[in-house]
């Protein structure tokens, strides 16, 4: 089965692109434009990797990195996106993400991130 991703981003043309890309390279997409709906994901299929954009309605993206690891997805992958470099710099300091990546990314940049850390 190929590797599954969940995209948690608000903005939809940008979900929606990297939903795009992610399966044109093969993966598995879960595609989430709200952090509320991570209560969709179904906990025996769970995915191989988060990809979480920091600035969500309603919760920050480390916010909801927190809350997925104290939910049970301790060893799951966690790469951050902002395009604020605060963000990325306090998401890079938490501890939660392996890596993180500004906005707007190069594409081929953001795939070689994701496939780093996907097994």
């Amino acid at each position: 089965m190929p590797p599954r991703i969940a995209v948690v981003e608000d903005e939809v043309a940008v979900l929606e692109m990297l939903r795009e890309m992610l399966e044109a390279d093969g993966f598995l997409v879960v595609a989430l434009d709200h952090p509320d709906r991570i209560q969709t994901i179904e906990p025996d299929v769970p995915p191989d990797l988060f990809l979480i954009d920091l600035m969500l309605p309603g919760r920050t993206g480390i916010e909801l990195a927190e809350h997925l690891r104290s939910a049970g997805y301790t060893d799951t992958p966690m790469i951050a996106m902002s395009a604020s470099r605060a963000m990325t710099r306090f998401a890079s300091e938490s501890g939660l993400f392996q890596e993180t990546i500004y906005k707007p990314f190069d594409l081929s940049a953001l795939l070689q991130c994701v496939e780093r850390h996907v097994p």
